[in-house]
């Protein structure tokens, strides 16, 4: 049984060793990391394939749980290279998820453990998928024992793997490795996969079934299900609320969840988060008292922001792209960009959602296919905030200037030259308020982008947020509420706190451990206990439809609400 000590060294592990793959023919079959491929049946099914690719405890830190019975027959797990491949099969509303676990070691390309639905096998030794010397002709073979690892490694029988490579109709740097997998009592299960290099595996021939590279993209697929794009609405009643623990369990054992960024929230049931080491996406559902691991993708490279839309979770990454998945974790589109995503991505209508790149380039996306609706650019790097205030999208670059696009088309709107370089932006459907490098306020008209009011600063806002008639900022040592006709403060709650939340007419301010909620006047309307203890005067927060999610310094995961 895998016990808290394992998960404790995962966690120490994973920024340690660096990526000992080795360089020879079965490892230049293996896609780079983050890589997909989707692939087409006769029958009109759909297949994605999603390859990660990374050093030491990476693979295994957020993946399924079953992956840490490699440490049941090697100590060393932490320090091999590990390539997880995950597999999802759509046919209309029916689908299933396949994970393995595979070693890159100067042998060749291993496999060691498969969950494929609610089973999960072992294989002692590992398997030998593909050797090192990899060339047509070449035959190979590997035997062991293969076990049951949700049975307590209970033995299924012998195993013996049969397999040669022929050159493939498919391209000059492809081939078609045929296996033969027979377990003692059972057929043989006799397979085709053609391999090419960097591109792992483009086709597969299966008992029954065949898949071929897929014509066009996913999100095109007549057969795939649709996806809802509206997040549901925020209803609040913070009078009952309470503050309830729910940790992440692996093997019945809380398992703390360090993360870069805020959660994200589909639905209050579950929230999706980005743990540190390993840029996997990692969304929860409930466990009894605890979560339990709903699905797990890996987009590639880092993850340098998430966004939830309906049913969609769509993640920014280092490789410069945009990645999209739906409610069962499926991989529904990818768009390249221009460069780096590090701001949120924001929600331009029910359809649409806004993202700025740090070359200044806003891009407004189809959230449920990735289609380009249109591009603009400001011609300088961003500072600040993507903002949407009424029927523009509101960014800041360097120059400095503010620009404002039409939502419908991407058209300039219009553009001003602050004073001084700006570090936040926020706003109302009519007014755009801004706070500079001097920590002086402005207000901006949507219109047309004249000066409605300015206000000098003395301190250096944290967190700036609109919510209707009412600016509110988060400074060291208060949290005021402003005017947005006039700038001027309406109330004053002092104190340091960890973070503020402004939505639905409500404002939330959370200090030490627990979690004040004030009306637009600044007035009381309930307190409630229990916050985690945050980093640095910072919580991770999620809004929810009817509650909030927390998470802070210990790793578990607090929802506050009904």
């Amino acid at each position: 049984m895998v016990t808290a000590l394992v998960l404790g060294l995962l966690s120490a592990a994973a920024m340690v060793y660096p990526d000992p793959s080795p360089d020879h023919a079965a490892s230049a079959m293996v896609p780079e990391d983050g890589h997909s491929a989707a692939l087409g049946s006769a029958t009109g099914g759909l297949m994605t394939v999603e390859t990660a690719r990374q050093p030491g405890a990476q693979a295994l830190q957020s993946g399924p749980e079953e992956f840490l019975d490699v440490f049941s027959v090697d100590e060393t797990a932490v320090e091999r290279s590990w390539v997880r491949v995950t597999e999802h099969r759509r046919d209309g509303t029916a689908g299933s998820v396949t994970h393995t676990l595979r070693s890159l070691e100067e042998s060749g390309l291993h496999e060691w453990v498969r969950r494929d639905g609610s089973s999960a096998v072992a294989l002692t030794p590992s398997a030998l998928v593909l050797p090192a010397d990899l060339r047509a002709g070449q035959r190979w073979s590997s035997s062991g024992v293969v076990h049951d690892v949700l049975r307590d490694r209970a033995s299924v029988g012998d195993y013996v793997l049969d397999a040669s490579a022929a050159a493939s109709g498919v391209g000059p740097h492809c081939l078609d490795v045929s296996s033969s997998f027979r377990v003692e009592g059972s057929d043989a299960y006799d397979t085709v996969l053609t391999w090419c290099r960097g591109e792992g595996v483009v086709a597969q021939q299966l008992p029954g079934e065949s898949w071929h590279p897929l014509e066009g993209t996913v999100a095109e697929h007549a057969g795939l299900e649709p996806v809802d794009t509206v997040s549901p609405p925020v209803s609040w009643s913070p009078e009952g609320w309470t503050a309830q623990r729910r940790p992440f369990l692996r093997f019945d054992t809380p398992s703390p969840l360090v993360v870069p960024r805020a959660p994200e929230l589909p639905t209050d049931s579950g929230p999706v988060l980005t743990p540190t080491s390993g840029g996997d996406v990692l969304a929860l559902e409930p466990d009894g008292d605890g979560f339990g691991w709903r699905w797990l993708a890996h987009p590639g490279g880092s993850v340098t922001t998430t966004a939830a839309f309906g049913e969609v979770v769509v993640a920014g990454t280092t490789r410069r792209q945009l990645v999209a998945y739906d409610r069962d974790g499926f991989r529904r589109w990818t768009l390249d960009l221009d460069d780096v995503v590090v701001r949120d991505l924001v929600r331009a209508d029910d359809r649409t959602l806004l993202t700025a790149d740090q070359s200044g380039t806003v891009t407004a996306v189809d959230i449920a296919t990735g289609a380009v609706r249109w591009q603009a650019s400001v011609g300088a790097d961003l500072k600040g905030s993507l903002s949407r205030c009424g029927d523009v999208a509101v960014v800041a670059d360097s120059a400095p200037s503010v620009t404002a696009f039409d939502l419908g088309d991407g058209s300039r709107r219009w553009s001003v030259r602050p004073p001084e370089q700006v570090l936040e932006v926020a706003c109302s459907d009519d007014t755009v308020v801004l706070v500079d490098s001097e920590f002086d306020r402005h207000a901006l008209a949507v219109a047309d982008g004249s000066t409605r009011w300015r206000r000098p600063g003395l301190d250096g806002p944290e967190q700036l947020q609109v919510v209707d008639d009412l600016v509110v900022l988060r400074t060291d040592d208060e949290v005021v509420g402003l005017s947005v006709v006039d700038g001027m403060p309406r109330w004053r709650e002092p104190g340091t706190s960890d973070g503020i939340v402004a939505v639905d007419g409500f404002v939330t301010v959370a200090k030490d451990d627990e979690l004040v909620v004030l009306d637009q006047s600044g007035v009381p309307v309930t307190t409630v206990p229990g916050l985690p203890e945050a980093q640095e005067n910072y919580l991770h927060v999620a809004t929810g439809a009817s509650g909030m999610w927390f998470l802070g310094t210990d790793g578990v995961p607090t929802w506050v609400g009904p």
